[in-house]
């Protein structure tokens, strides 16, 4: 089994301290709570299968039908996944399901942790980093702001040096919208190469983007013309994405 590690971006530790009031608390096998982090996983091309598990527990005292919806956010060309929520599905290549949800709920009862959550990564030789976002959402209200998410990396794993210039804030104000404007404040210990911010979706897919000319500064996000839900804010630096804000949508 490859080594795995987490790194929870500066950004988002104060989401995560709250994530446990969100729809579910997700712990990895030490015991770890890991909403809103990025497991990495270093896999090696010569791996046959990688894999991430996670233990999830309902917040909350009424029963949920809990869904999972998964993004490959970078595509490895040539490797495999998959991922099991209660049902295993079978390995696709990549790029076959960009966004990948599961076909049926799985009822969550208070109390009672859910271990039928795996995700798998099959390299197939291919080197390169590979990265999906799971977000875990109730079944009969798939928008709402109480959603879960991790994202997990196979491939390369971090070191000293790469951590510290992925040092990353993001905050956005007013969270939800209630009609306004929102704005992202954001700093970063360099601007790389590429550095912008973008918006997507839950469908995954990207409705905003706007290059960063300095290593701290706002982006004002018009929402008149966006529709109600849940979007992922993300600042992206030489092709990573080093800091996420999810952000919601409302009138």
């Amino acid at each position: 089994m490859a080594l795995r590690y987490i790194f929870p971006f500066a950004v988002l530790s104060a989401f995560t301290n709250a994530s446990a009031q969100g729809l579910v608390t997700l712990t990895d096998e030490d015991g770890n709570v890991v909403n809103g982090t990025v497991i990495f996983v270093s896999t090696t091309p010569e791996e046959i299968r990688d894999t991430v598990s996670l233990t999830t527990l309902v917040v909350g005292t009424e029963d949920r039908d809990v869904m999972i919806r998964r993004y490959e956010v970078w595509p490895v060309e040539g490797s495999r996944n998959m991922f099991c929520w209660g049902v295993c599905y079978s390995a696709s290549s990549s790029g076959t399901h960009p966004v990948w949800e599961s076909p049926h709920p799985e009822t969550l009862s208070q109390g009672q942790p859910f271990d039928g959550f795996h995700a798998y990564y099959e390299p197939t030789g291919m080197s390169g980093t590979a990265r999906f976002r799971y977000v875990w959402y109730d079944n009969n209200v798939p928008d709402a702001p109480d959603s879960s998410w991790v994202d997990i990396d196979f491939g390369g794993a971090v070191g000293i040096s790469e951590k510290a210039g992925l040092n990353a804030e993001l905050n956005a104000t007013p969270n939800p919208s209630a009609g306004n404007e929102i704005v992202l404040n954001y700093t970063l210990a360099d601007l790389g190469q590429g550095s912008e911010i973008t918006l997507y979706n839950v469908l995954g897919e990207k409705v905003r983007h706007q290059a960063l000319a300095s290593t701290q500064g706002r982006v004002t996000i018009a929402s008149a013309d966006l529709h109600n839900g849940v979007y992922f804010a993300n600042i992206v630096r030489n092709g990573r994405m080093v800091a996420t804000r999810r952000v919601v949508i409302s009138r």
